[in-house]
């Protein structure tokens, strides 16, 4: 685990390739090797409203629709875990290094367990990385939320 800027962008190079907002600070970095299952995953903590986690898995033997439901439920514990309270989703599709690939764009509440609840959009999806299956879980302040420039960052997604 780390928290130096240099070795979280290695690692973030090491899952994809991608053109990060402005407005994001590295934060985390972690790399696990259980064996059977192997995860990187970098955390880009909020400047001005925006946060951005990227995740690479590989579970030996895994279908990609396995891999799936295991990034769903990693998905759906970070949301827990940020206290997001989705309002409504959309699946778009957007091409990502050639490829269409489907996006949950949600729309809901934060609600930070030491902050008053604010508005926010945040976008999900899963896509092949470098080594395995990429993920990626980008949250925006409401008041922020552009969708062009956030397709424009996943579709910059590429190995």
């Amino acid at each position: 685990m780390t928290q130096e800027p240099a070795k979280i962008a290695a690692m973030q190079k090491e899952i994809i390739e991608i053109d990060l907002p402005p407005d994001v600070q590295p934060a985390m970095g972690m790399n696990m090797n259980l064996g059977v299952m192997k995860m990187k995953m970098v955390m880009y903590s909020p400047e001005a409203g925006t946060s951005l986690m990227l995740m690479q898995m590989q579970l030996a033997g895994q279908t990609k629709e396995q891999m799936q439901a295991a990034f769903n439920q990693q998905a759906g514990q970070q949301q827990n875990n940020r206290n997001f309270r989705q309002e409504s989703a959309e699946t778009k599709t957007v091409k990502v290094d050639g490829q269409d690939t489907d996006f949950m764009f949600a729309k809901g509440t934060l609600n930070p367990p030491n902050g008053a609840a604010k508005p926010v959009r945040m976008v999900t999806g899963m896509f092949p990385s470098k080594d395995g299956m990429g993920f990626i879980q980008y949250s925006i302040d409401e008041e922020k939320y552009d969708e062009a420039a956030v397709i424009k960052t996943l579709e910059s997604i590429h190995k």
